[in-house]
Protein backbone atom coordinates (compact mmCIF):
# COMPACT_ATOMS: atom_id res chain seq x y z
CA UNK A 1 0.00 0.00 0.00
CA UNK A 2 1.31 3.56 -1.06
CA UNK A 3 2.03 5.97 1.65
CA UNK A 4 -0.91 8.40 0.39
CA UNK A 5 -3.48 5.29 0.65
CA UNK A 6 -1.71 4.10 3.89
CA UNK A 7 -2.50 8.02 5.35
CA UNK A 8 -5.89 7.97 3.91
CA UNK A 9 -7.20 4.52 5.71
CA UNK A 10 -5.70 5.25 8.85
CA UNK A 11 -7.40 8.48 9.10
CA UNK A 12 -10.39 6.52 8.88
CA UNK A 13 -9.45 3.51 11.08
CA UNK A 14 -6.15 4.74 13.51
CA UNK A 15 -6.20 1.73 15.47
CA UNK A 16 -4.61 -1.83 14.18
CA UNK A 17 -7.15 -4.04 16.30
CA UNK A 18 -10.43 -3.74 14.52
CA UNK A 19 -13.77 -4.93 15.69
CA UNK A 20 -16.12 -7.15 13.30
CA UNK A 21 -18.82 -3.94 13.53
CA UNK A 22 -15.64 -1.48 12.92
CA UNK A 23 -14.41 -3.80 9.78
CA UNK A 24 -18.22 -3.86 8.32
CA UNK A 25 -18.49 0.04 8.85
CA UNK A 26 -15.47 0.53 6.65
CA UNK A 27 -16.24 -2.07 4.32
CA UNK A 28 -19.77 0.01 4.19
CA UNK A 29 -17.86 3.50 4.02
CA UNK A 30 -15.76 2.30 1.84
CA UNK A 31 -18.33 0.80 -0.57
CA UNK A 32 -20.23 4.47 0.01
CA UNK A 33 -17.04 6.40 -1.92
CA UNK A 34 -16.96 4.24 -4.84
CA UNK A 35 -20.25 4.45 -5.72
CA UNK A 36 -19.88 7.98 -5.26
CA UNK A 37 -16.61 8.02 -7.19
CA UNK A 38 -18.23 5.84 -9.81
CA UNK A 39 -20.88 8.19 -10.28
CA UNK A 40 -18.87 11.16 -11.08
CA UNK A 41 -16.81 9.25 -12.93
CA UNK A 42 -20.01 8.85 -15.48
CA UNK A 43 -21.00 12.68 -15.43
CA UNK A 44 -17.10 12.94 -16.61
CA UNK A 45 -17.61 10.52 -19.31
CA UNK A 46 -20.81 12.54 -20.65
CA UNK A 47 -19.15 15.50 -20.21
CA UNK A 48 -16.75 14.08 -22.57
CA UNK A 49 -19.12 12.54 -24.69
CA UNK A 50 -20.92 16.13 -25.19
CA UNK A 51 -17.92 17.44 -25.79
CA UNK A 52 -16.84 15.22 -29.19
CA UNK A 53 -20.54 16.10 -29.98
CA UNK A 54 -19.87 19.92 -29.95
CA UNK A 55 -21.91 22.58 -29.16
CA UNK A 56 -25.26 21.78 -30.44
CA UNK A 57 -29.22 21.93 -28.79
CA UNK A 58 -29.50 17.94 -29.14
CA UNK A 59 -26.55 17.19 -27.56
CA UNK A 60 -28.17 16.14 -24.30
CA UNK A 61 -30.95 14.11 -25.70
CA UNK A 62 -28.09 12.28 -27.75
CA UNK A 63 -25.90 11.57 -25.16
CA UNK A 64 -26.22 8.16 -23.23
CA UNK A 65 -27.31 7.58 -20.13
CA UNK A 66 -24.84 4.48 -18.74
CA UNK A 67 -21.39 4.08 -18.66
CA UNK A 68 -21.39 1.25 -21.80
CA UNK A 69 -22.50 3.55 -23.85
CA UNK A 70 -20.59 6.45 -22.99
CA UNK A 71 -17.42 4.43 -23.67
CA UNK A 72 -18.29 2.74 -26.78
CA UNK A 73 -19.34 6.01 -27.93
CA UNK A 74 -16.15 7.71 -26.85
CA UNK A 75 -13.84 5.27 -28.40
CA UNK A 76 -15.17 5.38 -31.41
CA UNK A 77 -14.98 9.33 -31.70
CA UNK A 78 -11.86 9.14 -30.43
CA UNK A 79 -10.65 7.86 -34.16
CA UNK A 80 -11.23 11.28 -35.14
CA UNK A 81 -8.39 12.31 -32.87
CA UNK A 82 -5.37 13.26 -35.91
CA UNK A 83 -2.59 13.49 -33.86
CA UNK A 84 -1.14 10.16 -33.11
CA UNK A 85 0.44 10.75 -29.44
CA UNK A 86 -3.11 12.53 -28.48
CA UNK A 87 -5.29 9.64 -29.64
CA UNK A 88 -3.09 7.22 -27.51
CA UNK A 89 -3.41 9.34 -24.66
CA UNK A 90 -7.21 10.03 -24.85
CA UNK A 91 -7.61 6.17 -25.87
CA UNK A 92 -5.24 4.95 -22.30
CA UNK A 93 -7.60 7.33 -20.48
CA UNK A 94 -10.17 5.54 -21.48
CA UNK A 95 -9.03 2.16 -21.10
CA UNK A 96 -8.02 3.19 -17.29
CA UNK A 97 -11.84 4.55 -17.23
CA UNK A 98 -13.02 0.96 -18.11
CA UNK A 99 -11.20 -1.04 -15.79
CA UNK A 100 -12.00 1.49 -12.64
CA UNK A 101 -15.45 1.08 -13.57
CA UNK A 102 -15.15 -2.45 -13.87
CA UNK A 103 -13.71 -2.75 -10.32
CA UNK A 104 -16.32 -0.99 -9.00
CA UNK A 105 -18.97 -3.42 -10.27
CA UNK A 106 -17.40 -6.56 -8.91
CA UNK A 107 -17.04 -4.48 -5.70
CA UNK A 108 -20.21 -3.63 -5.52
CA UNK A 109 -22.20 -6.68 -6.77
CA UNK A 110 -20.58 -8.89 -4.39
CA UNK A 111 -21.45 -9.99 -0.97
CA UNK A 112 -18.47 -9.80 0.91
CA UNK A 113 -18.04 -11.40 4.54
CA UNK A 114 -14.94 -10.66 6.94
CA UNK A 115 -12.74 -12.66 8.11
CA UNK A 116 -13.39 -12.36 11.72
CA UNK A 117 -9.33 -12.05 12.14
CA UNK A 118 -8.53 -9.54 14.73
CA UNK A 119 -5.23 -7.74 15.96
CA UNK A 120 -4.06 -7.23 12.44
CA UNK A 121 -3.70 -3.92 10.99
CA UNK A 122 -5.04 -4.93 7.49
CA UNK A 123 -8.52 -6.61 6.79
CA UNK A 124 -9.89 -8.64 3.93
CA UNK A 125 -13.11 -10.19 3.66
CA UNK A 126 -14.50 -13.22 0.81
CA UNK A 127 -16.77 -13.47 -1.31
CA UNK A 128 -19.78 -15.22 -0.45
CA UNK A 129 -21.33 -16.25 -4.05
CA UNK A 130 -24.24 -19.36 -4.74
CA UNK A 131 -21.93 -19.88 -8.46
CA UNK A 132 -18.63 -20.09 -9.05
CA UNK A 133 -17.82 -16.20 -10.72
CA UNK A 134 -14.54 -15.55 -12.25
CA UNK A 135 -14.62 -12.38 -9.90
CA UNK A 136 -11.79 -11.98 -7.48
CA UNK A 137 -12.73 -13.71 -4.56
CA UNK A 138 -11.17 -12.07 -1.46
CA UNK A 139 -10.76 -8.16 -0.55
CA UNK A 140 -8.46 -6.53 1.08
CA UNK A 141 -8.59 -2.43 2.59
CA UNK A 142 -6.01 -1.76 0.06
CA UNK A 143 -8.12 -2.84 -2.46
CA UNK A 144 -10.80 -0.52 -1.54
CA UNK A 145 -8.57 2.14 -1.77
CA UNK A 146 -6.77 1.28 -5.19
CA UNK A 147 -10.43 1.30 -6.34
CA UNK A 148 -11.80 4.38 -4.97
CA UNK A 149 -7.98 6.11 -6.06
CA UNK A 150 -8.37 4.63 -9.66
CA UNK A 151 -12.20 5.66 -10.15
CA UNK A 152 -10.97 9.35 -8.52
CA UNK A 153 -7.84 9.69 -10.94
CA UNK A 154 -9.85 8.33 -14.29
CA UNK A 155 -12.36 11.29 -13.21
CA UNK A 156 -9.95 13.43 -13.51
CA UNK A 157 -8.38 12.23 -16.43
CA UNK A 158 -11.58 12.02 -18.66
CA UNK A 159 -12.73 15.65 -17.43
CA UNK A 160 -9.37 17.46 -18.52
CA UNK A 161 -9.50 15.43 -21.71
CA UNK A 162 -13.11 16.49 -22.24
CA UNK A 163 -11.93 19.89 -21.51
CA UNK A 164 -9.00 19.47 -24.38
CA UNK A 165 -11.56 18.08 -26.88
CA UNK A 166 -13.49 20.85 -25.94
CA UNK A 167 -11.37 23.48 -26.61
CA UNK A 168 -10.03 22.26 -29.77
CA UNK A 169 -13.71 21.74 -31.16
CA UNK A 170 -14.62 24.98 -30.34
CA UNK A 171 -10.92 26.43 -31.66
CA UNK A 172 -10.61 28.20 -28.40
CA UNK A 173 -6.99 29.86 -28.71
CA UNK A 174 -4.63 29.20 -25.57
CA UNK A 175 -4.70 31.52 -22.70
CA UNK A 176 -2.16 32.16 -19.96
CA UNK A 177 -5.20 32.33 -17.45
CA UNK A 178 -6.16 29.14 -18.36
CA UNK A 179 -6.57 26.57 -15.86
CA UNK A 180 -4.52 24.13 -16.28
CA UNK A 181 -1.03 24.12 -18.37
CA UNK A 182 -0.23 22.00 -21.40
CA UNK A 183 2.23 19.83 -18.94
CA UNK A 184 -0.21 19.60 -16.16
CA UNK A 185 -3.26 18.92 -18.66
CA UNK A 186 -1.47 16.51 -20.64
CA UNK A 187 -0.27 15.03 -17.36
CA UNK A 188 -3.62 14.27 -15.62
CA UNK A 189 -5.01 13.01 -19.01
CA UNK A 190 -2.25 10.24 -18.50
CA UNK A 191 -3.41 9.95 -14.96
CA UNK A 192 0.06 11.29 -13.94
CA UNK A 193 -1.78 12.31 -10.36
CA UNK A 194 -1.75 11.76 -6.81
CA UNK A 195 -5.05 12.22 -4.58
CA UNK A 196 -4.68 13.13 -1.46
CA UNK A 197 -8.09 13.23 -0.12
CA UNK A 198 -11.26 11.64 -2.13
CA UNK A 199 -13.79 13.36 -0.27
CA UNK A 200 -12.53 17.02 -1.07
CA UNK A 201 -11.26 16.00 -4.53
CA UNK A 202 -7.68 17.03 -3.27
CA UNK A 203 -4.75 16.04 -5.83
CA UNK A 204 -1.83 17.11 -6.98
CA UNK A 205 0.97 16.48 -9.60
CA UNK A 206 4.00 14.43 -8.72
CA UNK A 207 6.39 17.20 -9.39
CA UNK A 208 4.64 19.74 -7.12
CA UNK A 209 6.04 20.71 -3.86
CA UNK A 210 2.56 19.98 -1.68
CA UNK A 211 -0.98 19.97 -2.04
CA UNK A 212 -1.17 23.72 -2.22
CA UNK A 213 1.27 24.16 -4.65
Amino acid sequence: MGPFLQCARDEILPRMDHTAQERDDYLNLMIGKIVRADVWLEQQMQFLYRAFLGPSIAARRLTPDNFRDLAEGARRMMASIEDDADRDLANGALTRARAAHKRRAEIVHDMWLHRGESGTESMAWDALRMVPSGRPQTLTDADLATALSDLNRSAISIGMLAQKIQAETLQIPPDDDEMWSARELSAGIAGDIIFLSDGGRVFRFPWQEGPGS
